[in-house]
């Protein structure tokens, strides 16, 4: 079953810790949550552009090296 109560979940010192959220709590974090997470997946979209990025520059340095 699941818990009708939110709870705030993080890890310190090895373990994970557990603390429940009041209404206003939940309030004040649910829009923080939301930009966490927004930024979290514009930052995986900007590692795999920059992993593109650097293939594409070893493909040039390649090139350029078979050509002296």
């Amino acid at each position: 079953a699941r818990h009708a109560t939110p709870v705030l979940s993080w890890s310190a010192g090895g373990r994970t810790r557990l603390r429940t959220l009041s209404p206003a709590e939940v309030a004040t974090l649910t829009p923080l949550v939301a930009r966490y997470q927004q930024v979290r997946r514009a930052r995986t979209r900007l590692v795999q552009v920059h992993r593109r990025m650097l293939a594409a520059i070893d493909q040039l340095d390649t090139a350029r090296r078979r050509t002296r």
